[in-house]
């Protein structure tokens, strides 16, 4: 990634993701992306893993029993980083996906919340109105 340790840091407390949580995300995409193009699964991307890490790595990223998955796979099944986060929309957005998330719904009207909804239902700042 190419940044110092400070750095990483300050992107993830913006985006409300700890930095290790981040760290493992990044290495379940880059093995799913690297399986995608190879056609190998992901786990064989894992230099110094030991089974059980492995295992929960996998488990976490939705695709402990794929063999080839897709990357929308790996963002829709993935429990590293909520579907709601600013920082995963943005990531879904560049690469085209949609941010659908209907399971999410405003309780009075009972529509589905959009992706800046969502985002300040998590804390995201808002502005106070006196």
């Amino acid at each position: 990634m190419g940044v110092s340790k400070t750095e990483l840091w300050e992107i993830c407390h913006r985006l409300g993701i700890k930095a290790n949580v981040a760290r493992d995300f990044m290495r379940v995409l880059r093995a799913v992306w690297r399986a995608s193009i190879e056609h190998a699964p992901p786990s064989s991307y894992f230099d110094h893993c030991d089974y059980r890490t492995l295992k929960d790595l996998l488990t976490r990223g939705g695709v402990v029993d794929q063999a080839r998955p897709s990357i929308e796979h790996f963002l829709r099944s993935q429990s590293f980083i909520p579907p709601d986060n600013r920082g995963l929309l943005a990531q879904r957005e560049e690469l085209g996906m949609p941010n659908v998330f209907p399971e999410r719904t405003n309780e009075r009207t009972n529509e589905a919340l959009s992706p800046d909804a969502l985002g300040q239902r998590r804390g995201a700042p808002t502005e106070r109105r006196v």
